[in-house]
């Protein structure tokens, strides 16, 4: 189960902030039409410049109404989007060292390009079109690959240890059982470095996971390695026949991104020191409890089961990889913002 947001994606700087809580409130209340026109109605404080907030919020509220292909259209005009910001992100960089980051287009955070093609799986899943669902899960090992490159192999955010998991689920659902158990054995790796990273810890059943798929394959080497790792996990006497429901929970909402400021020291030429005020962004967490989950599901037969207080098993902590992500890359948004800074006040200076 992924801890996500109740309004998913973060919120970035200078965003219009007003009509979230409103449509929070909605949310709570699982009121998704009035959460839509709310958005709507809204629609002209984003501009051109957050276009991809936009299209991430509608398409969120979307999926949560079950409106799955509209959704993806959404999600899809948005990730064009952040393709196209990101090709052209050298010559935008250079620019705003003479203006303040708000005043670029907002582009998404690393990790929630990723979670784009994860919530477009969720949505052709929810379709039964498995094979685009799929399509989605390998776009984000794409992705992560071009995080890692721009980012000279040194950001934290190199793997998405809940996207690896789904994708593995989602193969093994076709049937695709080599292809799954590599995946759930990527996600084991990723997972052990959620709990270094994000104090996530790891899913008591991936060793469940991962042993089932070694056995429906026969690979012994493995199968005995993940008994060795997991011993007490106890197969069934035939897995084949066996069953597993994922439950994905959105629990949680997601941090605020905001501005904090400090007084930066200007060297001058006269012996007279000056300070300049610089801007930094922070992510702000917006605590929940949520431990245990109710849910119901309608069998073919036309019977509800259903699972009551079930535990919730913390799979994707969006606020722990947000901070992170931006204390990985603190230092290089620090000199930027400094170097900002210095050249507007030596232009003011000069102009004076």
């Amino acid at each position: 189960m992924a801890a996500l947001s109740l309004v998913l994606l973060v919120q970035g700087c200078g965003a219009p902030m007003a009509h979230y809580k409103k449509i929070d409130k909605k949310l709570e209340a699982y009121d998704y039409a009035s959460a839509e026109q709310i958005l709507e109605k809204n629609k002209n404080d984003y501009g051109d410049r957050n276009s991809v907030l936009f299209n991430l919020d509608k398409g969120i509220l979307l999926h949560y109404a079950g409106k799955y292909e509209d959704s993806n259209a959404l999600l899809e005009r948005a990730e064009q989007r952040m393709d196209e910001l990101y090709t052209t992100s050298v010559s935008r960089v250079a620019g705003s060292m003479l203006t303040n980051d708000n005043a670029l287009p907002f582009e998404g955070e690393d990790f929630e390009k990723v979670m784009v093609n994860i919530i477009m799986a969720l949505n052709y899943a929810n379709m039964n079109k498995w094979e685009d669902a799929l399509v989605e899960a390998r776009k984000v090992d794409v992705k992560l690959g071009v995080i890692s490159s721009k980012n000279s192999g040194k950001n934290v955010y190199k793997e998405d240890a809940f996207a690896r998991y789904l994708s593995a689920v989602l193969l093994e659902s076709q049937s695709q059982w080599n292809d799954a158990l590599i995946d759930y054995r990527t996600a084991y790796k990723d997972f052990k470095s959620y709990y270094k990273n994000y104090k996530t810890t790891l899913p008591p059943y991936i060793g469940y996971d991962l042993q089932r798929s070694a056995s429906r394959i026969n690979f012994a080497e493995d199968l005995a390695q993940f008994k060795q790792d997991f011993p007490r996990v106890k197969l069934d006497d035939d897995p084949a026949k066996s069953a597993e429901i994922v439950v994905v929970a959105y629990a949680g909402k997601a941090p605020i991104k905001e501005d904090y400021f400090i007084q930066a020291l200007v060297p001058d030429s006269a012996d007279n020191p000056q300070y300049v005020k610089v801007a930094f962004p922070k992510f702000v967490p917006r605590h929940s409890e949520i431990a245990k989950v109710d849910f119901f599901i309608m069998g073919k037969d036309g019977q509800a089961y259903a699972g009551n207080n079930e535990q919730a098993i913390l799979m994707e902590d969006i606020t722990a990889i947000a901070k992170k992500d931006l204390e990985d890359r603190i230092g290089r948004i620090s000199a930027k913002a400094i170097a900002r800074a210095v050249t507007k006040y030596l232009a003011e200076r000069k102009i004076r």
